[in-house]
Protein backbone atom coordinates (compact mmCIF):
# COMPACT_ATOMS: atom_id res chain seq x y z
CA UNK A 1 0.00 0.00 0.00
CA UNK A 2 1.41 3.36 -0.91
CA UNK A 3 1.94 5.75 2.29
CA UNK A 4 1.87 9.63 1.33
CA UNK A 5 3.36 11.44 3.61
CA UNK A 6 2.37 15.11 2.13
CA UNK A 7 -0.64 14.91 3.23
CA UNK A 8 -1.99 17.77 4.56
CA UNK A 9 -3.07 18.38 8.13
CA UNK A 10 -7.14 19.46 8.36
CA UNK A 11 -5.41 22.16 10.01
CA UNK A 12 -1.95 23.77 10.58
CA UNK A 13 -0.67 23.15 13.83
CA UNK A 14 1.28 26.27 15.50
CA UNK A 15 4.23 25.41 17.74
CA UNK A 16 5.79 27.89 20.40
CA UNK A 17 8.93 29.24 18.45
CA UNK A 18 6.58 29.29 15.45
CA UNK A 19 7.55 26.68 13.35
CA UNK A 20 3.63 24.88 12.22
CA UNK A 21 3.33 21.50 11.38
CA UNK A 22 1.08 21.26 8.32
CA UNK A 23 1.78 17.76 6.39
CA UNK A 24 1.98 14.46 7.92
CA UNK A 25 5.44 14.67 7.63
CA UNK A 26 5.81 17.69 9.77
CA UNK A 27 4.16 15.85 12.58
CA UNK A 28 5.72 12.32 11.85
CA UNK A 29 9.06 14.12 12.03
CA UNK A 30 8.48 16.02 15.05
CA UNK A 31 6.93 13.08 17.44
CA UNK A 32 10.19 11.06 16.12
CA UNK A 33 12.56 13.67 16.38
CA UNK A 34 10.69 14.55 19.85
CA UNK A 35 9.79 11.42 21.53
CA UNK A 36 12.01 8.97 19.68
CA UNK A 37 12.68 7.63 23.09
CA UNK A 38 9.64 7.90 24.95
CA UNK A 39 7.84 4.52 26.16
CA UNK A 40 4.30 3.52 27.58
CA UNK A 41 2.72 6.88 26.54
CA UNK A 42 -0.67 6.06 24.82
CA UNK A 43 -1.92 8.96 23.55
CA UNK A 44 1.63 9.26 21.71
CA UNK A 45 1.74 5.84 20.33
CA UNK A 46 -2.31 6.43 19.38
CA UNK A 47 -1.29 9.33 17.39
CA UNK A 48 1.43 7.62 15.82
CA UNK A 49 -1.02 4.82 14.39
CA UNK A 50 -3.18 7.57 13.50
CA UNK A 51 -0.62 9.51 11.36
CA UNK A 52 -0.10 6.32 9.85
CA UNK A 53 -3.57 5.24 9.41
CA UNK A 54 -3.90 8.77 7.31
CA UNK A 55 -1.13 8.44 5.18
CA UNK A 56 -2.12 5.54 3.86
CA UNK A 57 -5.47 5.96 3.42
CA UNK A 58 -5.63 9.80 2.72
CA UNK A 59 -9.27 10.17 3.64
CA UNK A 60 -10.70 13.13 4.79
CA UNK A 61 -11.91 12.13 7.99
CA UNK A 62 -8.33 9.58 8.93
CA UNK A 63 -6.76 13.17 7.91
CA UNK A 64 -8.81 15.16 10.57
CA UNK A 65 -8.64 12.66 13.43
CA UNK A 66 -4.75 12.02 13.19
CA UNK A 67 -4.60 15.82 13.65
CA UNK A 68 -7.15 16.23 16.23
CA UNK A 69 -4.75 13.30 18.20
CA UNK A 70 -1.11 15.15 17.11
CA UNK A 71 -2.93 18.54 18.51
CA UNK A 72 -3.95 16.27 22.03
CA UNK A 73 -0.24 15.35 22.25
CA UNK A 74 1.15 18.57 21.83
CA UNK A 75 -1.43 20.29 24.12
CA UNK A 76 -0.43 17.91 26.69
CA UNK A 77 3.59 18.16 25.60
CA UNK A 78 2.71 22.10 26.09
CA UNK A 79 4.60 22.74 22.52
CA UNK A 80 1.71 23.86 21.20
CA UNK A 81 1.23 27.91 20.88
CA UNK A 82 -1.77 29.79 22.77
CA UNK A 83 -3.59 30.65 18.79
CA UNK A 84 -4.52 26.74 19.18
CA UNK A 85 -5.55 25.85 22.75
Amino acid sequence: MAVDWTLPLTRPLPLKGGRRLQTLWDAAELITRRFGNVSQDAVLEHAVRLILCAAETGTEDDLRIATDQIALVLQLHQLISAMEK
